[in-house]
């Protein structure tokens, strides 16, 4: 008899389990910055010479682009180290999925500065500016300030699939 009830009891307790439970579970994306620069660069051979900076470790170039670092996890800078040129390549992991729109108007206000600045700087340099990719993906944003900004975004969105 107290078998039968055990194994009420536990059974009782296994249905009020799966009652709870809403039955979905949410698809969480984790990829390491890293492992997307990795990616692009194998797919973009000569942004290899452009210098990394860490956002978080480089909190005034973070401020400079008008990051909020509260709303960053990670991110990474891709620029040359010498000349005058808008190429650049941005990619930012979010903190949470509530804080992407955020990250992104504030690199669309960095582009719209960026054009400020090179204005003076010949038809090229604008252009590469106004042909920016800036997208989003899950937690991560991506801004290309370069010639193969649509390979370099194909690279990025392939990790997605």
């Amino acid at each position: 008899m107290k078998k039968v009830i055990y194994l009420g009891m536990i059974a009782l307790i296994l249905v009020s389990f799966i009652g709870c439970s809403d039955g979905t579970k949410e698809d969480i994306v984790d990829i390491s910055i890293n492992e997307i620069i990795s990616k692009v660069e194998s797919n973009t051979e000569d942004i290899k010479n452009l210098s990394n900076k860490n956002l978080i470790e480089q909190q005034e170039l973070a401020e400079k682009i008008g990051l909020d670092l509260e709303a960053v996890e990670a991110g990474v800078i891709k620029k040359p180290d010498m000349g005058v040129s808008p190429m650049e390549i941005i990619i930012i992991k979010a903190k949470d999925k509530s804080k992407v729109e955020e990250i992104k108007a504030s690199l669309e206000k960095h582009t719209e500065d960026l054009m400020t600045s090179y204005e003076g700087y010949g038809a090229a340099a604008v252009e590469l500016i106004e042909n920016r990719v800036l997208i989003t993906n899950d937690r991560y944003i991506l801004l290309a300030v370069h010639l193969e900004g649509d390979q370099i975004s194909e690279s990025f969105n392939s990790l997605f699939q």
